[in-house]
This record gives C-alpha cells, sequence and structure tokens, in this order.
C-alpha cells in the first residue's frame, strides 16, 4: 500500500531502517507538515536556500544563540549539501524529516517536541535586513552549493546499525567517512579534503 511504498522510500533516501522509521514518524506528524508549509515561503513546495538560512537565523535567535549571520548561512550551506539527495539545491519533505531526525538524534531531544518548537518560532518575523541579505547572496551560494555536489564522489554506505557512530570531531558532530575534492582554478576553495557521509551532519565551518 501506500504507508509501504512511503516507508520504501524512506528506507532507500537514508539506507537506515531506524532512520527511516524516525522519518516515518515525522512524515505522519500534521505538525510538522504545517512547518514544511509555513517554512516554504515561496509556496514552490521545496526548501531553498534562502528558506533555510531564514529559519536557521530565526532558531540561533530563540535559543539565544551567539551565532553570525554568516555562520547561520554556513550552516544553511552545509545542510543543504549532507542532506539534498536529488541534488536540486533544496530540500524535499523526506529530506527535511531526515534533517530533523539527525538534529534531534544528534542532540538526543525528542524529535516531535523539536517539530513543535520549530513551528511555533518560524512563524515568528524575520529580521528584514538580514533576509535582504540572504536574498541578495543566494544565488551565488546555490552555485557554490552544486559545485560542491558535482565535485563530490557518491558518498558512502551507512552502517546497518542505523546511526553511524564514527569518530567524533573536535565539535561534537559525528563525521566518518571522509572523500577528496580538488577544484579548478575557477572555484574560490581548492585542494580540500572533505567530510561528507550522507545524512549526517558536519562542522559548519567547513562551508564557509
Amino acid at each position: 500500500g501506500i504507508a509501504e511504498e512511503n516507508y520504501t522510500k524512506a528506507a532507500e533516501i537514508t539506507e537506515s531502517s531506524k532512520k527511516a522509521e524516525a522519518i516515518m514518524t515525522v512524515l505522519h506528524y500534521q505538525k510538522f507538515m504545517k512547518l514544511y508549509d509555513i517554512a516554504d515561503s515561496n509556496d514552490d513546495g521545496m526548501i531553498c536556500f534562502e528558506e533555510l538560512a531564514i529559519g536557521l537565523r530565526k532558531y540561533a535567535k530563540a535559543m539565544s544563540v551567539d551565532e553570525s549571520l554568516d555562520t547561520s548561512i554556513s550552516e544553511a550551506k552545509g545542510v543543504l549539501i549532507s542532506f539534498d539527495k536529488d541534488e536540486n539545491q533544496k530540500l524535499d519533505r523526506d529530506e527535511f524529516a531526515l534533517v530533523l531526525v539527525e538534529f534531534a538524534h544528534m542532540k538526543n531531544i525528542d524529535i516531535l517536541k523539536l517539530i513543535d518548537f520549530l513551528a511555533i518560532i518560524t512563524l515568528t518575523d524575520s529580521d528584514v535586513l538580514e533576509t535582504a541579505y540572504i536574498n541578495q547572496i543566494s544565488m551565488k551560494q546555490k552555485r557554490s552549493i552544486k559545485k560542491w555536489q558535482d565535485e563530490f564522489a557518491p558518498p558512502p554506505s551507512q552502517d546497518n546499525d542505523g546511526w553511524d557512530e564514527g569518530v567524533t570531531a573536535e565539535d561534537g558532530v559525528v563525521q566518518t567517512s571522509r572523500t577528496s575534492a580538488k577544484f579548478d582554478d575557477n572555484f574560490d576553495q581548492t585542494n580540500v579534503v572533505y567530510g561528507k557521509n550522507f545524512g549526517t551532519f558536519v562542522n559548519p565551518n567547513m562551508w564557509a
């Protein structure tokens, strides 16, 4: 049936039955659908770079995190590179659900409570000047995201235990598999050895 097809699709995206089950829980949670629709401010059915960066900015402010606008932008860029499996520089519902599942797991918080919180802060007004700046740089950032995606080798498979618990970086973010990427002279970052393990968070400073 439809539910079985949805589960299979989620399992294919994450290559992990545990993550697939968590994603199914999120996708069937009504408030997640509302959160996604609110975050999708241009109503194209996807979460684009601008919408993600604005959302991360709201989250940082709501959590009273001392984080610069540039850091929020780098985080948005990193999330898209790490979780945009079909590489269209946007997040569909399944990809966005995986972002939330991974974030909740990383922070050891309840996924449904996280969604409830995000649904509230997403309704708050964004800073007009910050939003204008994000929109202004969005095309350059999207080109950079696509460049990263084009240069990377296909990501490795996840471990079968459902949660990849490999080497822990200094900032506490799990990153295991590594792939080398060398960029041409026209790209602003060269000879980068970079960790890309699809569906896991990495240090956002790497995307700056």
